[in-house]
Protein backbone atom coordinates (compact mmCIF):
# COMPACT_ATOMS: atom_id res chain seq x y z
CA UNK A 1 0.00 0.00 0.00
CA UNK A 2 2.95 2.39 0.83
CA UNK A 3 4.37 1.68 -2.64
CA UNK A 4 1.92 2.20 -4.38
CA UNK A 5 0.90 5.90 -2.63
CA UNK A 6 4.56 6.35 -3.41
CA UNK A 7 4.25 5.47 -7.11
CA UNK A 8 1.08 7.46 -7.60
CA UNK A 9 2.94 10.51 -5.83
CA UNK A 10 5.75 10.41 -7.78
CA UNK A 11 3.60 10.41 -10.83
CA UNK A 12 1.75 13.37 -9.90
CA UNK A 13 5.01 15.51 -9.27
CA UNK A 14 5.95 14.70 -12.95
CA UNK A 15 2.63 15.44 -14.44
CA UNK A 16 3.03 18.70 -12.94
CA UNK A 17 6.26 19.56 -13.92
CA UNK A 18 5.77 18.47 -17.82
CA UNK A 19 2.09 20.11 -17.91
CA UNK A 20 1.19 18.84 -21.29
CA UNK A 21 -1.00 21.16 -22.93
CA UNK A 22 -1.99 20.75 -27.17
CA UNK A 23 -0.51 24.23 -28.29
CA UNK A 24 -2.59 26.98 -30.31
CA UNK A 25 -1.71 29.87 -32.14
CA UNK A 26 -1.87 32.18 -29.33
CA UNK A 27 0.10 30.18 -27.13
CA UNK A 28 2.65 28.91 -29.70
CA UNK A 29 6.42 30.25 -29.71
CA UNK A 30 8.76 30.77 -32.84
CA UNK A 31 11.81 28.25 -31.89
CA UNK A 32 15.16 29.85 -32.52
CA UNK A 33 16.30 25.91 -32.93
CA UNK A 34 17.70 25.97 -36.04
CA UNK A 35 17.28 21.79 -35.84
CA UNK A 36 13.92 22.29 -35.71
CA UNK A 37 13.31 24.42 -39.34
CA UNK A 38 13.05 21.93 -42.32
CA UNK A 39 15.53 22.83 -44.88
CA UNK A 40 14.90 25.98 -46.69
CA UNK A 41 13.96 25.64 -50.47
CA UNK A 42 15.79 27.38 -52.78
CA UNK A 43 15.07 30.98 -53.68
CA UNK A 44 13.46 30.80 -57.21
CA UNK A 45 15.08 33.83 -59.23
CA UNK A 46 13.56 36.66 -59.66
CA UNK A 47 12.26 38.19 -62.97
CA UNK A 48 14.40 41.20 -64.24
CA UNK A 49 12.83 44.20 -62.93
CA UNK A 50 11.67 45.73 -66.47
CA UNK A 51 12.94 48.74 -68.06
CA UNK A 52 11.04 52.19 -67.49
CA UNK A 53 8.03 53.19 -69.68
CA UNK A 54 9.40 54.78 -72.76
CA UNK A 55 8.70 58.53 -72.80
CA UNK A 56 5.68 60.14 -73.66
CA UNK A 57 4.68 60.25 -77.10
CA UNK A 58 6.21 63.14 -79.53
CA UNK A 59 2.77 65.48 -79.83
CA UNK A 60 2.21 67.59 -82.77
CA UNK A 61 1.98 71.35 -80.77
CA UNK A 62 1.37 74.86 -81.66
CA UNK A 63 4.35 77.31 -82.17
CA UNK A 64 3.56 79.29 -78.67
CA UNK A 65 2.82 76.23 -77.12
CA UNK A 66 5.22 76.17 -73.79
CA UNK A 67 6.46 72.44 -75.36
CA UNK A 68 8.01 74.75 -78.44
CA UNK A 69 8.71 78.09 -77.69
CA UNK A 70 12.09 78.77 -76.09
CA UNK A 71 13.01 75.23 -76.15
CA UNK A 72 15.93 74.10 -78.61
CA UNK A 73 14.71 73.08 -81.81
CA UNK A 74 16.05 71.34 -85.19
CA UNK A 75 14.36 70.76 -88.68
CA UNK A 76 13.50 67.91 -89.88
CA UNK A 77 12.45 67.04 -93.20
CA UNK A 78 11.00 63.34 -94.62
CA UNK A 79 10.39 63.51 -98.27
CA UNK A 80 7.62 61.02 -99.48
CA UNK A 81 7.01 59.67 -103.08
CA UNK A 82 3.70 58.74 -104.65
CA UNK A 83 1.07 56.49 -103.21
CA UNK A 84 1.99 57.58 -100.03
CA UNK A 85 -0.90 57.58 -97.06
CA UNK A 86 -0.75 60.39 -94.87
CA UNK A 87 -1.88 59.49 -91.73
CA UNK A 88 1.20 56.82 -92.03
CA UNK A 89 3.68 59.62 -92.71
CA UNK A 90 2.86 61.61 -89.81
CA UNK A 91 2.58 58.61 -87.18
CA UNK A 92 6.28 57.07 -88.50
CA UNK A 93 7.51 61.05 -88.17
CA UNK A 94 6.79 61.46 -85.18
CA UNK A 95 8.25 57.92 -84.06
CA UNK A 96 11.54 58.95 -85.35
CA UNK A 97 11.14 62.11 -83.70
CA UNK A 98 10.34 60.36 -80.44
CA UNK A 99 14.03 58.37 -81.31
CA UNK A 100 15.93 61.22 -81.37
CA UNK A 101 14.71 62.70 -77.90
CA UNK A 102 12.34 64.90 -78.87
CA UNK A 103 9.43 66.10 -76.81
CA UNK A 104 7.45 67.82 -79.56
CA UNK A 105 6.70 68.87 -82.77
CA UNK A 106 6.04 72.18 -84.34
CA UNK A 107 5.42 74.07 -87.63
CA UNK A 108 4.43 70.77 -89.68
CA UNK A 109 3.76 71.36 -93.42
CA UNK A 110 3.31 69.12 -96.37
CA UNK A 111 4.92 70.39 -99.34
CA UNK A 112 3.82 69.35 -102.78
CA UNK A 113 5.75 69.75 -105.81
CA UNK A 114 4.20 70.72 -109.24
CA UNK A 115 5.52 71.87 -112.52
CA UNK A 116 3.70 75.11 -114.04
CA UNK A 117 4.08 77.00 -117.06
CA UNK A 118 7.68 74.95 -117.10
CA UNK A 119 8.56 75.94 -113.62
CA UNK A 120 8.28 74.41 -110.18
CA UNK A 121 5.33 75.31 -107.99
CA UNK A 122 5.15 74.01 -104.39
CA UNK A 123 1.81 74.15 -102.43
CA UNK A 124 1.58 73.63 -98.78
CA UNK A 125 -0.84 73.39 -96.51
CA UNK A 126 -0.09 73.16 -91.99
CA UNK A 127 -0.76 70.18 -89.79
CA UNK A 128 -1.99 72.31 -86.67
CA UNK A 129 -4.07 71.33 -83.06
CA UNK A 130 -7.04 72.83 -83.64
CA UNK A 131 -7.34 76.33 -82.09
CA UNK A 132 -3.42 76.94 -82.53
CA UNK A 133 -4.00 78.11 -86.16
CA UNK A 134 -0.71 80.25 -87.62
CA UNK A 135 0.18 81.31 -90.72
CA UNK A 136 1.90 79.16 -93.10
CA UNK A 137 5.53 80.39 -93.87
CA UNK A 138 6.60 81.26 -97.39
CA UNK A 139 10.12 81.06 -98.19
CA UNK A 140 11.83 84.22 -98.45
CA UNK A 141 11.35 85.59 -102.26
CA UNK A 142 8.70 83.11 -102.59
CA UNK A 143 5.59 84.75 -104.93
CA UNK A 144 2.11 83.78 -104.50
CA UNK A 145 0.29 81.76 -107.50
CA UNK A 146 -3.32 81.07 -107.76
CA UNK A 147 -4.29 78.09 -105.84
CA UNK A 148 -7.01 76.52 -107.98
CA UNK A 149 -10.38 74.55 -107.34
CA UNK A 150 -10.75 71.09 -105.96
CA UNK A 151 -11.08 68.47 -108.43
CA UNK A 152 -13.55 65.70 -108.07
CA UNK A 153 -12.75 62.30 -109.56
CA UNK A 154 -12.95 58.45 -108.55
CA UNK A 155 -9.89 57.00 -107.19
CA UNK A 156 -8.45 53.16 -106.27
CA UNK A 157 -6.08 53.95 -102.96
CA UNK A 158 -4.72 52.25 -99.50
CA UNK A 159 -6.19 53.59 -96.73
CA UNK A 160 -4.82 52.71 -93.10
CA UNK A 161 -7.49 51.28 -91.03
CA UNK A 162 -6.87 50.54 -87.13
CA UNK A 163 -8.30 47.79 -85.04
CA UNK A 164 -8.24 47.87 -80.83
CA UNK A 165 -8.25 44.03 -80.19
CA UNK A 166 -7.99 43.11 -75.94
CA UNK A 167 -5.83 39.65 -76.04
CA UNK A 168 -5.45 37.76 -72.76
CA UNK A 169 -1.72 37.07 -71.38
CA UNK A 170 -0.33 34.75 -69.07
CA UNK A 171 2.43 35.92 -66.90
CA UNK A 172 4.20 33.84 -64.24
CA UNK A 173 5.68 35.76 -61.18
CA UNK A 174 7.34 33.99 -58.17
CA UNK A 175 6.54 35.91 -54.61
CA UNK A 176 7.54 35.29 -51.23
CA UNK A 177 4.88 34.05 -48.48
CA UNK A 178 5.21 33.57 -44.73
CA UNK A 179 3.80 29.91 -43.84
CA UNK A 180 3.91 28.39 -40.53
CA UNK A 181 3.62 24.76 -39.16
CA UNK A 182 3.90 22.52 -35.95
CA UNK A 183 7.08 20.77 -35.66
CA UNK A 184 8.24 18.35 -33.03
CA UNK A 185 10.70 19.39 -30.22
CA UNK A 186 12.50 16.89 -27.96
CA UNK A 187 9.75 14.25 -28.01
CA UNK A 188 5.98 14.08 -29.40
CA UNK A 189 4.38 15.96 -26.38
CA UNK A 190 5.90 19.14 -26.56
CA UNK A 191 6.00 20.79 -30.40
CA UNK A 192 6.67 24.49 -31.08
CA UNK A 193 4.76 26.33 -34.10
CA UNK A 194 7.46 27.25 -36.86
CA UNK A 195 7.42 30.12 -39.60
CA UNK A 196 9.72 30.56 -42.76
CA UNK A 197 9.74 32.22 -45.75
CA UNK A 198 9.22 30.24 -49.04
CA UNK A 199 9.01 31.02 -52.24
CA UNK A 200 5.46 30.77 -54.22
CA UNK A 201 5.22 29.96 -58.11
CA UNK A 202 1.52 31.80 -59.59
CA UNK A 203 0.03 32.27 -62.62
CA UNK A 204 -1.84 35.29 -63.80
CA UNK A 205 -4.24 36.17 -66.62
CA UNK A 206 -4.58 39.84 -67.78
CA UNK A 207 -6.56 41.05 -70.43
CA UNK A 208 -3.95 43.52 -72.62
CA UNK A 209 -5.83 46.17 -75.35
CA UNK A 210 -3.36 46.05 -78.45
CA UNK A 211 -4.01 48.45 -81.78
CA UNK A 212 -3.49 46.63 -84.93
CA UNK A 213 -3.36 48.65 -88.27
CA UNK A 214 -3.34 47.41 -91.45
CA UNK A 215 -3.90 48.86 -95.37
CA UNK A 216 -6.59 48.19 -97.59
CA UNK A 217 -7.52 48.96 -100.90
CA UNK A 218 -10.72 51.29 -101.49
CA UNK A 219 -12.18 52.92 -104.73
CA UNK A 220 -14.05 56.02 -104.24
CA UNK A 221 -14.70 59.44 -105.48
CA UNK A 222 -12.94 61.91 -103.58
CA UNK A 223 -12.96 66.08 -103.96
CA UNK A 224 -8.86 67.18 -103.27
CA UNK A 225 -6.30 69.77 -104.84
CA UNK A 226 -4.58 68.72 -108.07
CA UNK A 227 -1.52 68.36 -106.62
CA UNK A 228 -2.84 65.87 -104.08
CA UNK A 229 -4.30 63.84 -107.12
CA UNK A 230 -1.08 64.57 -108.84
CA UNK A 231 1.04 62.31 -105.89
CA UNK A 232 -1.47 60.30 -105.44
CA UNK A 233 -1.24 61.11 -101.45
CA UNK A 234 -4.14 59.90 -99.43
CA UNK A 235 -4.97 62.55 -96.69
CA UNK A 236 -4.61 61.40 -92.83
CA UNK A 237 -6.95 60.74 -90.75
CA UNK A 238 -5.92 62.80 -88.23
CA UNK A 239 -7.68 61.48 -85.22
CA UNK A 240 -5.36 58.19 -85.55
CA UNK A 241 -2.39 61.01 -85.41
CA UNK A 242 -2.81 61.86 -81.63
CA UNK A 243 -5.94 62.43 -78.87
CA UNK A 244 -5.63 66.21 -79.25
CA UNK A 245 -7.80 67.07 -82.17
CA UNK A 246 -5.35 68.24 -84.96
CA UNK A 247 -6.92 69.96 -88.12
CA UNK A 248 -5.31 71.07 -91.74
CA UNK A 249 -4.98 74.82 -92.65
CA UNK A 250 -6.22 75.98 -96.13
CA UNK A 251 -3.32 75.29 -98.37
CA UNK A 252 -1.08 77.74 -100.44
CA UNK A 253 0.90 77.71 -103.59
CA UNK A 254 4.17 79.72 -104.70
CA UNK A 255 6.87 79.88 -106.85
CA UNK A 256 9.83 79.33 -104.87
CA UNK A 257 12.93 82.10 -105.07
CA UNK A 258 15.96 80.19 -107.66
CA UNK A 259 18.46 78.69 -105.48
CA UNK A 260 21.71 78.30 -107.70
CA UNK A 261 23.39 74.91 -106.52
CA UNK A 262 20.67 73.91 -104.25
CA UNK A 263 19.78 70.22 -104.54
CA UNK A 264 16.42 69.79 -105.54
CA UNK A 265 13.01 68.62 -102.69
CA UNK A 266 10.53 67.06 -103.93
CA UNK A 267 7.60 66.33 -102.07
CA UNK A 268 8.02 66.44 -98.42
CA UNK A 269 6.86 66.89 -94.38
CA UNK A 270 8.79 69.84 -92.86
CA UNK A 271 8.70 70.37 -89.19
CA UNK A 272 10.39 71.50 -86.10
CA UNK A 273 11.38 68.97 -83.22
CA UNK A 274 11.50 70.21 -80.04
CA UNK A 275 14.04 69.17 -77.34
CA UNK A 276 14.08 70.12 -73.15
CA UNK A 277 16.69 72.09 -71.75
Amino acid sequence: MRSSLLALSLLAFTASCVGYRRPGINDAVITTDPDVYATPQAQAPQAPTPPPASAAEVAIVGAQSPLARGLPDQEMIVQFGPDQDGTQLLVDFLADARARGAVSASDVNLVFVKARGGKPVECRFGIQPEGDYARIPLPAGATLVPLGAPVTQEVTENERRCDTMTLPSQNMGVTSEYKCSYAAVQGPFQRSYVCRVVPVTRLSTDKNARTHCRTEPVTRTVTRYDFELAARFVPPQLEQVQDKKLVETQPVCYAPPATPNAPPLGNRLEAKIHFRK
